[in-house]
C-alpha cells in the first residue's frame, strides 16, 4: 500500500513538472515571436523543438 501511494505522489509531481515546462515554452514562444515573427513556424511541435533547443543553449551558456 505505502509503494503506491510514493508512485502516486511521484505521477503528480511529473505531471506537474510537465504543465510547467509546457508553459514556459510557450512563454519563450511568445517572447521570441516578438523578436522575430518569422521564427515560430506553422506547426507547433517544430516550434516547440527550436524553442527547447534556444533554451537549452541558454541553460548551457548559463553553466559556462
Amino acid at each position: 500500500m505505502e509503494e503506491s501511494k510514493i508512485y502516486m505522489e511521484l505521477m503528480k509531481n511529473v505531471e506537474k513538472n510537465k504543465y510547467k515546462l509546457i508553459k514556459r515554452l510557450i512563454e519563450k514562444a511568445e517572447d521570441l515571436s516578438k523578436i522575430n515573427p518569422e521564427y515560430v513556424p506553422f506547426y507547433a511541435s517544430e516550434c516547440f523543438v527550436k524553442v527547447s533547443n534556444v533554451m537549452l543553449e541558454e541553460a548551457k551558456n548559463k553553466k559556462e
